[in-house]
């Protein structure tokens, strides 16, 4: 395995070495391609490399996976969902779960109201 990726993996993989970094995963998988550091490292303009990794011997879950989980829809609704993804544009699973987080939010706004009016 190469260097660089071993220490990311070891680090907790790119989701957490670009959190630590304060980068995109997209920045550290261009690091992952290119099989080195960007050049601002070697000229000291950054320090992402620093002697202990702070999460390096933190145990976690693989990032990929914190806060999901699976919905099972109708079949009426997985075909609303799939007309309303291809007019926006976008991932099924994104558009569901905006859906969702406006739907969580409307009903929390709502029963705030509900409490303040009894």
């Amino acid at each position: 395995m190469r260097p660089l990726k071993k220490s990311i993996d070891d680090a907790g993989g790119v989701p957490s070495v670009a959190l630590a970094c304060g980068k995109t995963p997209r920045a550290i998988y261009k690091w992952l391609v290119a099989d080195a550091l960007p050049r601002t490292e070697y000229t000291g303009e950054t320090q992402y490399v620093k002697e202990p990794l702070p999460m390096a011997d933190e145990d976690r879950l693989n990032e990929k996976h914190v806060n999901q989980m699976k919905v099972l829809l109708d079949e009426k609704y997985l075909g609303l969902l799939d007309y309303a993804a291809q007019i926006h544009g976008t991932k099924k699973s994104v558009l569901a779960c905006e859906v969702l987080k406006s739907w969580l939010l409307d009903l929390v706004g709502n029963s705030i109201r509900d409490d303040r009016a009894a």
